[in-house]
Formats: structure tokens, sequence, C-alpha cells
């Protein structure tokens, strides 16, 4: 799972869908991210933790 804000302590974005997902950005913007694994076992989901939330520039 994928969550992102346009700043730091701003509202999170959520992105639960698939192994990876393509995201549509602003180009030259600083974005905050943050992941976290799961697994699917006998139908039932098993989450980890969020990781720390991370600065990325967009190109």
């Amino acid at each position: 799972q994928i969550a992102y804000a346009t700043s730091a302590k701003g509202k999170l974005k959520y992105v639960t869908s698939g192994t990876s997902k393509t995201l549509k950005l602003s180009r030259n913007k600083t974005y905050y991210v943050k992941v976290r694994a799961y697994k699917t076992m006998d139908g039932k989901k098993y989450y980890g933790s969020y990781s720390s939330l991370k600065p990325c520039k967009t190109k």
C-alpha cells in the first residue's frame, strides 16, 4: 500500500490496489510518501506497519 501527501503535515491520499501503481504527480514538486506491505493468506489480509514519511522530489 502507498500513502502520499504534498506536505509533511498534509492529508494523506491512500493507494491500495495491486502490487504496483503509477501515480500522476506534478513535475518539480516534493511529495511525502510512506508504504507498507501486506500478504493475503486464506482470504484474509495481514498488514505490516507503515514506513516513516519520506520526501521524494519529482523530475
